[in-house]
């Protein structure tokens, strides 16, 4: 195996590595962004249904929405998935950049 096969197999390594990490990454921006907005909208309902219809235990509903919310948010912000998926695009568009300059050598870029 030449050094330039060993380079392009490692690139495809990495590749295949950090696309999983992308998809990962973004299917927990996903997830964690609707639970949230689904948690404060069901908050909302429960507090006007509270008023409207004087269901006094919808405050609990509402009080427990907002408080898991909350904690979700905090979830995101600490492991800052929606940073590490741009991390992984920058990765990956370095990697495909390399790749094909490693590829078509007389096209080089910058």
């Amino acid at each position: 195996m030449s050094k330039l096969d060993h380079v392009r197999e490692e690139i495809a390594r990495s590749r295949l590595f950090f696309g999983k990490k992308r998809d990962y990454n973004r299917s927990r921006v996903l997830w964690l962004s609707v639970t949230t907005a689904s948690l404060s909208a069901l908050a909302t309902v429960a507090i006007g249904t509270t008023k409207m219809l004087c269901l006094e235990w919808l405050q609990i509903v509402a009080i427990v929405a907002t408080s898991v919310a909350t904690i979700i948010g905090v979830w995101e912000s600490v492991f800052s998935y929606r940073g590490l998926w741009n991390l992984n695009n920058i990765a990956m568009a370095d990697l495909d950049r390399f790749k094909r300059q490693i590829d078509y050598p007389g096209n080089a870029e910058e």
